[in-house]
């Protein structure tokens, strides 16, 4: 470690600004910067209390972190906020051979400026600075900076960019990371990446406490001494081991390693855990092709991309076999730039938790523009939600689109402590005939207009993997037009489409409460129709199914179709199986 640190030289900063303003904003840079550290990668270095509350040194680069926890709202005229960017140029231009880049995290949520002239559009200018970040014109912004109250120093440094520097060199490596969870979230968030360090080392739940405690206690220590006030990846992994580790003599150590041995030899053959083999890096979404032709969906993929755009995350939802995957593909094209992404089905809440811990570690060191997160089936439990948010923090952190795929609606939890409106979800549904069309013209069907009507009744209605699936089976029929006339597929059917049917009808109940099953069970009883008091009075049969009125409602869309309102229809995704009440 000493070759290496004789390598770099310790960043030069501004002593005056090395104060602590209060014990409160004191203690949110301790956590703040023990959640710094147990992120360090090997060769990397924690500075505390250089020019900013942290800074983080590898070989190449200085990252300066200025951490504030305050109540008000900021903006681009913001003491603290034009007090970072001056500091970034200022490290910036004392460590010229360092990469430098600049988070300012604060608590505080984004406000907007009230005069026009220090806005472009009515946004505020620290939410534009990340989307000129990414794309756009940089020149009003250079504009709305040099007439600012950043210094002469600054503001010369600005103008002596051109674009690309501008955007590459300075708003690219400035963050303002505002609205950021306070101190008790911060602790909660920090033990929770603590805990699963000391999990993977062997360690339990009951070492945590104690291994914290003396994690914060080094970083208190190192931050008043004059030198040496830095931590790295090694102290950090012997604290890890005096948290994990019981000391025992030889010959202790030799009896009960036989005693393991023979154990082990006498135990059947473990099953594996099948989710270990989800525990990878996100794969690019591209490596599994587009179908020949598809859906554009306009409308909806407009919304998502519109979300994405204003708030660089998207929530797409619909039963099973709607298309949600194919739509996010879709958008992710439209928007460009590399994409990666990981699937969740089928995996349970503490299965999803691992998982995307995993791809969350290797987010930080992949080249892409978005992550998609493909079918997140589990239930919502309060650390899934914190996963989520953290997640969505670390996202934003490096300038990453967040789309998710999911059969169902998105936490109200998770909305409200994100501070995202509802308008961010967008629900799939069956394809309409003009979609058919689409797709159809694509594959160059001759008369398609005369398939579209016919291949959307087959379908249940348009039900999308019932669709594809009844068009592949004519095309393997040569679109016989015959089938105009026997109408084959409704009455005998064809083995695509049952094959198809029972796998949907298998995902849908899967996804489906257990209430909702119960409810369907009980009105698949019913031959003919059936009126909503119907329905009520089923629920009530022992064992009841509490809030039968609101399960019911949920059914619609996949199980029930109420188009011809009053009138209710209730499909199965199985031939001739259809309740209707006339």
């Amino acid at each position: 470690m000493k070759e290496f640190m004789n390598k770099i030289s310790v960043p030069k900063g501004n002593l005056a600004r090395e104060a602590i303003d209060s014990l409160r904003g004191y203690v949110y840079q301790i956590y703040q910067s023990a959640l710094a550290w147990i992120e360090l990668e090997p060769n990397e270095f924690l500075f505390l209390e250089v020019a900013e509350d942290y800074s983080v040194v590898a070989k190449d680069s200085l990252r300066g972190v200025q951490v504030k926890e305050t109540s008000h709202s900021v903006t681009i005229n913001s003491e603290d906020i034009i007090a970072s960017i001056d500091s970034f140029v200022d490290l910036r231009q004392k460590n010229p051979k360092l990469h430098v880049e600049l988070r300012h995290l604060t608590t505080s949520i984004i406000g907007k400026e009230k005069s026009a002239a220090h806005r472009i559009g009515n946004k505020p200018i620290l939410e534009t600075w990340r989307a000129i970040a990414k794309v756009g014109d940089v020149k009003p912004l250079k504009k709305i900076l040099d007439a600012s109250k950043l210094s002469k120093k600054t503001k010369a440094y600005i103008r002596n960019l051109n674009d690309t520097e501008f955007r590459e060199d300075f708003l690219k490596r400035i963050h303002f990371d505002c609205g950021a969870p306070d101190s008790k979230y911060i602790v909660r968030l920090l033990r929770s990446k603590l805990l699963e360090l000391l999990m993977k080392r062997g360690g339990v739940h009951s070492q945590l406490d104690g291994c914290l405690s003396n994690l914060l206690f080094v970083l208190l220590q190192k931050a008043v001494k004059k030198e040496d006030r830095f931590v790295d990846r090694d102290l950090l992994e012997e604290l890890l081991a005096r948290s994990t580790q019981i000391p025992v003599n030889r010959a202790q150590f030799e009896v009960q390693s036989n005693l393991i041995n023979k154990a082990l030899q006498a135990s059947a053959p473990q099953t594996k855990n099948m989710v270990t083999t989800r525990l990878v890096e996100p794969r690019p979404i591209d490596e599994v092709p587009f179908p020949p032709a598809i859906a554009n969906r306009t409308s909806e993929i407009d919304n998502i991309i519109s979300s994405l755009t204003r708030y660089g995350l998207s929530w797409i939802f619909g039963s099973a076999g709607v298309g949600k995957t194919i739509g996010a593909k879709i958008a992710a094209r439209r928007l460009g730039g590399n994409w990666a992404g990981i699937n969740l089905r089928s995996l349970n809440a503490d299965q999803v938790n691992a998982v995307l811990s995993v791809a969350i570690d290797r987010l930080t060191t992949q080249k892409i523009d978005g992550f998609l997160i493909d079918d997140l089936e589990c239930v919502f439990e309060p650390y899934i939600v914190d996963m989520l948010l953290y997640l969505k923090t670390i996202c934003h952190q490096k300038d990453l689109l967040l789309l998710f795929t999911s059969p169902r609606q998105l936490n109200p939890d998770f909305l409200f402590s994100a501070n995202l409106p509802a308008s961010i979800e967008q629900k799939l549904k069956e394809f309409t005939e003009k979609d058919i069309l689409e797709i159809l013209t694509g594959l160059d069907v001759k008369n398609s207009s005369d398939w579209v009507r016919y291949i959307h009744v087959v379908s249940g209605g348009g039900h999308p993997q019932l669709a594809i699936a009844a068009i592949q089976s004519m095309q393997n029929k040569d679109w016989d037009t015959k089938e105009f006339r026997t109408l084959d597929s409704l009455i005998t059917g064809n083995p695509e489409m049952e094959q198809v049917r029972a796998q949907t009808r298998a995902r849908l109940l899967n996804e489906l409460p257990e209430g909702g099953r119960k409810l369907i069970e009980r009105l698949s009883l019913k031959s003919g129709s059936f009126q909503r008091d119907f329905v009520l009075d089923m629920a009530q049969i022992p064992p009841s199914v509490p809030d039968g009125g609101i399960v019911f409602d949920q059914l619609i869309g996949s199980w029930v179709d109420h188009s011809l309102t009053p009138y209710i229809m209730w499909r199965l995704f199985a031939r001739n199986q259809v309740i209707q009440n006339a």
